[in-house]
């Protein structure tokens, strides 16, 4: 599995959301019942989003904005499993790498609550500093309505654009 890690480690580093080549996620918040007010904070937010992975092919996956930051810890080809949000909700998630599908990283989260789930598949791009993000929204079981997809892409986020993050957390990094 060592193999499979290495190779997902390619997403190692900070990304950011390139609004400009990337689908609002305005329709998808909308589909998942979340509320006006919320849907307009988020897609206002800049949101750095930092991956490691981690010994134990454990890919972690931390959303840090203004607002603080959440962090999931993801396990590469480790099946199903229960991961505890920020607000105490339960979601099965099932993360996998795969070099040789189109989009090799798949994070498959079944949300509580029989709120439908989401699959999150992200392939690499030419040069290896952005990424294309294939974001599915299904709804629940018994739902007529068709998943949602929304498409980002996130491209690598320099040092300098993380210091208004970093103003409480100093650090000093030799290169």
């Amino acid at each position: 599995a060592g193999g499979t890690a290495a190779m997902a480690a390619a997403f190692e580093g900070r990304w950011t959301v390139d609004k400009a080549r990337s689908d609002s996620i305005e329709p998808m918040l909308k589909g998942m019942n979340v509320s006006w007010k919320i849907r307009k904070i988020v897609t206002m937010l800049k949101i750095v989003q930092q991956i490691e992975v981690q010994a134990g092919d454990a890919l972690v996956v931390k959303n840090i904005s203004m607002h603080g930051q959440d962090t999931t810890t993801h396990v590469i080809n480790g099946g199903q499993r229960s991961i505890k949000t920020n607000r105490g909700d339960v979601v099965l998630d099932t993360c996998t790498f795969d070099a040789k599908r189109e989009f090799p990283l798949e994070i498959v989260a079944v949300l509580p609550s029989d709120k439908g789930s989401t699959v999150d598949r992200r392939k690499l791009l030419a040069g290896g500093d952005s990424f294309l993000q294939h974001l599915i929204y299904r709804f629940p079981a018994g739902s007529d309505k068709d998943e949602i997809l929304m498409k980002r892409v996130f491209v690598r986020v320099s040092d300098e654009d993380m210091l208004p993050f970093e103003e409480e957390h100093h650090q000093s990094d030799s290169a």
